[in-house]
């Protein structure tokens, strides 16, 4: 039987060139690195958006269906990952991206 010392050294070193390999292929952009997503309420959801909406205008919206939310009983919810989703979706084309996109459908028309 191996000397448990011996043993527990070697598991260590493998260990620590594992851990070594896994930083070298990790992607060293944070951003690529998403963030846990998370829920949150209306005044963290005003404190959120760009828009700055009064409650009065959430609750508005949010009975037009104008953007994602949960209903928790009468608690609105908003899950940022959806709300993100949602804001990009607003994005509106320069004009150099429209001019391209109406070039590319005219040529595949042609």
């Amino acid at each position: 039987m191996d000397n448990p010392f011996e043993v527990l050294e070697s598991r260590l070193d493998n260990i620590e060139k594992l851990l070594i390999e896994i930083k070298q292929n990790s992607p060293s952009d944070s951003s690529v690195l998403s963030p846990p997503d998370h829920w949150m309420n209306i005044d963290q959801f005003r404190a959120y958006i760009p828009q700055g909406w009064s409650r009065a205008t959430v609750y508005s919206k949010t009975g037009k269906g104008e953007f994602p939310f949960h209903k928790r009983g009468k608690k609105l919810m908003f899950l940022k990952s959806e709300i993100d989703t949602w804001l990009r979706q607003g994005k509106r084309k320069s004009s150099t991206e429209a001019r391209s996109e109406a070039e590319k459908l005219i040529k595949d028309k042609a």
